[in-house]
């Protein structure tokens, strides 16, 4: 693929995506959090927003007064590492913009089964044919094609049709969506995985792609247990929030919960012992087979929530641990951002946001010794208007000032 000029030759990034441009044209948390996790690679990641109000997430907030990033939490996590161009897509004359600066940049992220390409005066197969290196990612409800191509949808719907509610919540009450909007953040983290595919597959064959990523298909994938024992048994698992077999569920200690999970059968006969009563791994009643534990998950969880009883979860963890108990402590976000390993991985980064003040993000979750890269703080609107569309598409400072003028860029 044929590159401008860098947009910025003081701006050093850093990643294994270094060298990539990524054009987001999203408007949706999947694709936003496939184009966020590109950036934190690396990528020089440009986000195009509506001027005015921006983003429709920078005003999603329950933090604030709903007003600019200072007052949305889901706008700061889903982009960081990006640089914002506040552009109308919707006059005239932002569509030849558009295009150029879809045909500068090496992979555009985009929302909708097709893109929304034609809704822009583009078209999905002329800029294949013009820009064979080109990789676009379309990130839908449910993929370009097939009957419900064209449905919205919603995480609760996701988490619906892809078959996670039927499992979650309690036997006998309604099922429950899962939390954190998880269903999004899975399609977009396949998405991310399918753009570096597509970045590898162009590095050898030297052609582009067009990857169709289905949210619905994601979670599906995600939730392939009770997909794979319904097709070996002819049976699900019902609704299992709280438990699993083994047994592995949550119970109450002295200041909080711990997740006990039990896997083998070694790890029931340690965790007997654990908690003082070595006569229940002799107990005929806990049978080993599949569903057996399972009948008298009250008396098992009775028993150790008895033997937990008055000591902290932390300290119950913490010893868990020296027996070889998968045990994990139910921290709340806040704890979660404190607990000791992270602070070992250095795995938050800490960002001074205008409007804010300090805010810690994630970085991906993992580490690449020979090409490290951190997430840098996310963009205030249309503060790259000027620098793209100068440096990238050659742009006059009086074009500019006629484009301001007619409201096309902010």
């Amino acid at each position: 693929m044929t590159r401008s000029p860098a947009p910025d030759p003081a701006r050093i990034r850093r990643g294994p995506l270094a060298d990539e441009r990524v054009l987001d044209l999203s408007s949706t948390p999947a694709a936003a959090f496939c184009a966020k996790l590109l950036g934190d690679l690396g990528a020089d990641v440009v986000k195009v927003e509506p001027p005015g109000d921006g983003d429709p997430s920078r005003g999603r907030t329950t933090a604030g007064s709903g007003e600019g990033l200072a007052a949305s939490p889901e706008f700061l996590y889903l982009n960081t590492s990006k640089r914002s161009v506040a552009l109308d897509l919707d006059s005239p004359a932002a569509r030849p913009l558009l295009a150029e600066l879809v045909r500068t940049h090496d992979i555009v992220v985009v929302d909708g089964p097709d893109g929304r390409w034609e809704q822009h005066g583009l078209s999905a197969a002329t800029h294949a044919e013009a820009h064979p290196g080109a990789i676009v990612v379309a990130v839908s409800p449910f993929g370009g094609d097939g009957p419900y191509r064209d449905f919205a949808a919603t995480p609760l719907i996701a988490c619906a049709l892809g078959g996670w509610m039927h499992t979650c919540g309690e036997q006998g009450r309604e099922p429950l969506q899962a939390g954190g909007d998880i269903t999004d953040t899975v399609a977009g983290a396949y998405a991310a995985v399918a753009a570096l595919a597509a970045v590898e597959a162009r590095a050898r064959d030297g052609v582009g792609d067009h990857v169709d990523v289905s949210a619905l298909e994601a979670a599906i994938t995600c939730a392939f247990f009770p997909s794979m024992l319904f097709e070996y048994h002819s049976e699900g698992i019902g609704r299992h929030s709280d438990y699993m077999t083994g047994p592995s569920f949550h119970v109450r200690c002295g200041d909080g919960w711990l997740g006990v999970n039990v896997l083998t059968e070694q790890q029931w006969e340690t965790l007997c012992a654990f908690i003082g009563r070595p006569d229940m791994a002799d107990d005929p009643r806990f049978a080993t087979d599949y569903y057996g534990r399972l009948a008298y998950l009250p008396e098992i969880r009775e028993a150790i929530e008895t033997a937990f009883e008055g000591r902290t979860a932390l300290e119950t963890f913490h010893e868990a641990q020296l027996w070889r108990l998968p045990f994990g402590l139910v921290t709340a976000p806040r704890d979660a951002l404190e607990l000791e390993v992270h602070a070992a991985r250095d795995y938050f980064e800490t960002h001074d946001v205008d409007g804010v003040g300090e805010v810690r993000t994630p970085r991906v979750p993992f580490v690449m010794a020979a090409t490290p890269s951190r997430p840098s703080p996310p963009p205030d609107l249309g503060a790259d208007t000027e620098p793209v569309l100068r440096d990238l598409l050659g742009l006059t400072g009086t074009e500019l000032d006629d484009l301001r003028s007619a409201g096309v860029i902010a």
